[in-house]
């Protein structure tokens, strides 16, 4: 059962009934906490857009978080079902360690000096406006993770190591990032020179 509470001028969620339901938004309100115990069976939670400043436990079933444009400073442990991680414009400093589920993260415009490891199968990745900007981050890790990007844009699985910079550098001046998409002229061929020389 979805139930929609997005945009209700809603400052508390307590004394609603949510039982049976699969997917909450709770969206655009003016909630700053979330301490009611969420359904077991929960899939979904859209809670963006709000004055959030702590979530509560997540539920097992949780498969998509949407935390956006909050002020959380941390998120609780995340469940290993979760597929869908939107948690940018907070405050947050770090990230929880990430399922291996996760295909989607984004968490952009926060105050992140370190990430967790990121899960093999993911897919998309917004990192960018974070405290790293201003070289708090590690450069391996910050390369590590634009490296990464790179791959998942060639539909390749991420890797845990750089390769020698001298090597990935002949990369860049050799493919652009137009000719990276899917279906550019150099697609292709990038792709397996890529493939070769990082597995």
């Amino acid at each position: 059962m979805k139930l929609d509470l997005s945009n209700k001028g809603l400052t508390s969620l307590e004394g609603i009934d949510l039982t049976g339901v699969i997917y909450l938004d709770c969206s655009n309100n003016l909630l700053t906490s979330i301490s009611t115990t969420l359904p077991s069976n929960l899939e979904i939670l859209m809670c963006g857009f709000n004055q959030l400043t702590v979530l509560c436990k997540l539920p097992s079933t949780l498969r998509t978080l949407h935390c956006s444009l909050n002020q959380l400073t941390s998120l609780p442990p995340l469940p290993p079902t979760l597929r869908v991680l939107w948690c940018s414009r907070n405050e947050l400093t770090s990230l929880p360690p990430l399922p291996s589920t996760l295909i989607e993260l984004s968490c952009y415009q926060n105050t992140i000096t370190s990430f967790p490891d990121l899960p093999k199968n993911l897919k998309f990745l917004q990192f960018h406006a974070n405290a790293y900007d201003d070289l708090s981050m590690n450069m391996s890790e910050m390369k590590l993770l634009q490296h990464n990007k790179k791959r998942m844009k060639l539909g390749l699985q991420i890797v845990d190591e750089l390769p020698e910079q001298q090597e990935w550098d002949d990369i860049n001046e050799r493919y652009t990032v137009s000719e990276y998409e899917p279906g550019g002229d150099m697609f292709e061929s990038a792709q397996q020179e890529i493939e070769k020389l990082l597995n």
